[in-house]
């Protein structure tokens, strides 16, 4: 173990606070890459370093945020990835003059979005992130600082780089989230669920930064604290930002910055440090109060974990037993292996979304169909089903290629089906589970299936020692126990049931079974199958892959739970009691649809594979092309950007509805452009300004903008106000609108907006991005300011409708 991490069991270490701040402080030009300085004033990063050292600090991030390939590519400099981070962390040490601190070589976000909901290749991503990681390893950082993700799918990706740049050396890895005030990101991932799956990276610390000052912070702390034994880390803001005499301005002081120390502390923090607007009079503060203190103890729940994106669910004694649905399996099933042979994936996203309303908590993803590319089917499975439900899920198949796709294109911490105790198996199955940070199901078989509990104990006993030659820890694996069918061989129940009884009781760990399989052959199945179940669940069983539309199935796991000691106060028992009698646990059967209503349905789920085929239909049916775009696709997308601003949908459903209702758009086109119905609402230049280099929710408004008619130009990001201005004079632009995540780089949108009003041309502006607000937009004088891509549309018609009454 390092250095670090052994000092981390018994004492709080402190980082540095905001590098961008004391730049400006420096004249750093707006917009202009603080990286680049390393290697062009680099007396100006050294000092900056040596103001935290003096201050406190005992861990320095290097200034490269954004010395990657495609950041330095903004400003022509990808050539000189390995000047600059080597440079960076050999500031680092000469600003330590020789003092003891910690090199923490910084890695920001890739500066695109990752597939599937973005432009950037999963694969390239983490070459893209190896690249920067290998050379901050090269020049001698002793840990490998990754912040201010908000999505979990690029965490992975830099978090799998980070781990092979950090091969065979005792380098930490720290990964940060960022959340926002409500404490989720915005792809939906919740503090419980990005602690799940960063510690089945195998990150060292966990934690959080930036978009929020300590008070919203902390409940972040605590939740992570209450999830894994790992360290935690936090850099809160100096609260939210305002403008003040034409400047960024963080509010809150030092000294109340200082007085959340304390509280991170109880909340479980490791290490404290600060983000955006801290400075090294608050790393001084911070290092008196927490002078000498010892890190807390921390009550952390026990239980195998998996999650989506979005939700976290815990497997093992005394948590819910876990049903996990059956029924995405084309095993038997003629329609479905049709569709999966037709590569669709509608029949998929129907059986996952009925499956979760029928009262499933996990989903078993199977695609396997002789002939088909099963690798490829399962990604697609895997990205349909994540837009309709949040729960976790199973990634199944016998093809190693096919489960690594799942996993690559699966954002949370997912539960591979299966391994077993032969050795070839083995080899496949671990390097897998371990690299992408996913939970096993391991069967207690081998070469052949032992009849009696004491062998299969021993199978397990097995699975779990190469497990540890893998680094794969104990609380990632869950037994599958095997149910043998019992027309067949009736002592195998038997077996099966003792089998359960000596895993969780000798070997601590949790267990599942396939439950059907015991009633094949017999009359009245689910009779056999539910009363098995039942004394399952009384030996100890915690999962088992099941017909969620069996109604009697739920009775009985949720009265067995009763004696199994799953159940404090009874309440699910009877929750699932009351859902029975209003009938809720049954699949909803939602009566005939019309076409237009599984068009509704497919841009609101994001059903991409879908659309083109309804709305084809629609066509064949008579439908006008004009009345399904303004009636039915229309009312879907606004619906859904309800539901963004209710933070009941997240940034990958809207890509996803977004992208579905531009391929329904323009399969209409044609039919729209012969109706004359072609709604032309005006044009508008869209840009991220100057310095800022992040385009996820520019790019989501925009693919929003045109599927309502308007005419955008994107002129893409990083861009200068006089190309800015230069293409609304040549586009005759209606509006221009503007994003900024960095508050670096807000103060752009004041500049455009005073050559707007300057040249007298006749557009509006409007603002958006996570650093602004409604006060910053009055007070640099632009028409509008969008919260967010939820509201991205209305905000334009209603500028043009302004306008328009001008006129």
């Amino acid at each position: 173990m390092s250095e670090i991490l052994e000092r981390l069991k018994k004492e709080i270490l402190l980082l540095d606070g905001s590098m961008g701040a004391l730049l400006q402080e420096r004249n750093l030009p707006s917009g202009y890459a603080p990286d680049l300085w390393n290697i062009e004033r680099p007396e100006a990063i050294i000092e900056v370093h040596q103001e935290y050292i003096s201050a406190g600090s005992q861990i320095i991030l290097t200034n490269t945020f954004g010395a990657s390939r495609l950041r330095l590519a903004e400003y022509s400099a990808q050539d000189k990835i390995r000047e600059i981070n080597a440079a960076a962390v050999q500031h680092v040490r000469t600003a330590a003059r020789g003092k003891k601190v910690y090199v923490a070589g910084d890695v920001g976000p890739s500066g695109t979005t990752i597939a599937p909901f973005g432009e950037l290749p999963f694969d390239q991503a983490i070459e893209i992130f190896y690249e920067q990681c290998i050379e901050l390893v090269r020049a001698g950082c002793d840990l490998i600082a990754i912040e201010t993700m908000f999505d979990l799918q690029e965490m992975k990706a830099a978090v799998i780089a980070a781990k092979e740049a950090t091969k065979g050396k005792d380098i930490p890895i720290m990964a940060h989230m960022t959340f926002t005030q409500d404490g989720i990101t915005d792809t939906g991932s919740d503090a419980e669920t990005a602690a799940t799956v960063l510690e089945g990276l195998g990150v060292d610390i966990l934690g959080v930064n930036c978009s929020t000052g300590p008070e919203h912070m902390l409940p972040v702390v605590k939740t992570m604290a209450q999830t894994t034994r790992l360290f935690i880390s936090a850099e809160p803001n100096a609260g939210l930002p305002v403008q003040l005499n034409g400047k960024t301005v963080f509010p809150a002081s030092s000294e109340e910055m200082a007085s959340y120390a304390e509280r991170f502390l109880e909340a479980g923090v490791n290490i404290l440090g600060g983000c955006c607007g801290t400075t090294p009079d608050y790393i001084r503060k911070i290092k008196n109060i927490l002078k000498d203190k010892k890190p807390a103890a921390r009550n952390v729940r026990k239980g195998m974990k998996i999650s989506s994106r979005m939700r976290t669910v815990f497997v093992g004694p005394g948590h819910p037993f876990l049903k996990i649905g059956e029924k995405i399996n084309p095993t038997g099933k003629k329609l479905f292996s049709q569709a999966i042979k037709e590569g669709r994936t509608d029949l998929i996203v129907a059986a996952a979304r009925k499956q979760f309303e029928a009262g499933a908590h996990a989903l078993d993803i199977n695609v396997g169909v002789p002939l088909v590319d099963e690798a490829e089917m399962m990604k697609n499975a895997v990205t349909a089903i994540q837009n309709v439900v949040n729960i976790p899920l199973v990634i199944d198949s016998s093809y190693v290629s096919a489960l690594e796709q799942g996993m690559i294109y699966y954002p949370g911490k997912a539960l591979v089906n299966s391994v077993n105790a032969e050795e070839e198996r083995i080899e496949e199955i671990f390097p897998l589970v371990k690299k992408y940070g996913a939970a096993v199901i391991a069967l207690v078989a081998g070469d052949d299936i032992p009849e009696t509990a004491a062998q299969r104990i021993k199978n397990a006993e097995y699975l779990i020692k190469r497990a540890e030659d893998f680094k794969i820890p104990k609380e990632n694996i869950i037994f599958d126990c095997l149910a043998l069918t019992v027309s067949a061989v009736q002592e195998a129940a038997a077996q099966t049931l003792e089998t359960i009884r000596l895993v969780s009781r000798d070997l601590g760990s949790p267990t599942t079974l396939g439950l059907s399989n015991v009633s094949f052959g017999l009359p009245n199945r689910h009779l056999v199958h539910n009363t098995f179940l039942a004394q399952c669940i009384s030996a100890g069983l915690d999962a088992a892959i099941l017909d969620p539309y069996d109604l009697e199935m739920h009775q009985v796991a949720s009265a067995a739970s009763l004696f199994a000691r799953r159940d404090p106060e009874c309440r699910r028992y009877i929750q699932v009691q009351a859902d029975l009698e209003g009938n809720k646990a049954a699949p909803k059967d939602e009566g005939p649809q019309t076409t237009r209503d599984k068009i509704y349905k497919a841009v609101l789920e994001g059903e991409r594979e879908s659309i083109v085929q309804l709305v084809k239909t629609g066509i064949d049916e008579k439908l006008d092309a004009f009345d399904m775009f303004l009636n039915v696709m229309t009312p879907a997308i606004r619906k859904l950007g309800d539901l963004f601003g209710e933070r009941k949908k997240f940034i990958p459903h809207l890509v996803a509805s977004a992208d579905t209702m531009k391929r329904g758009v323009e399969f209409l086109q044609p039919y729209l452009e012969k109706s004359g119905n072609v709604e032309k609402k005006g044009t508008i230049i869209f840009a991220t300004v100057k310095g800022d280099i992040h385009d996820i929710g520019k790019n989501i408004c925009c693919l929003m903008l045109r599927n309502f008619g308007f005419n955008v130009v994107d002129l893409g990001r990083n861009v200068h106000a006089d190309l800015i201005l230069k293409a609304a004079e040549e586009h005759k632009a209606d509006i221009i609108a503007l994003s900024a995540l960095m508050t670096t780089t807000m103060m752009q949108m004041k500049v455009i907006a005073e050559e707007v009003r300057a040249k007298k041309l006749p557009c509006k502006i409007m603002i958006g991005g996570a650093v602004t607000t409604k006060k910053f937009a009055e007070e640099i004088g632009v028409d509008a300011y969008g919260k967010d891509v939820g509201e991205v549309v209305t905000v334009a018609e209603n500028l043009l409708e302004r306008q328009k009454n001008v006129v």
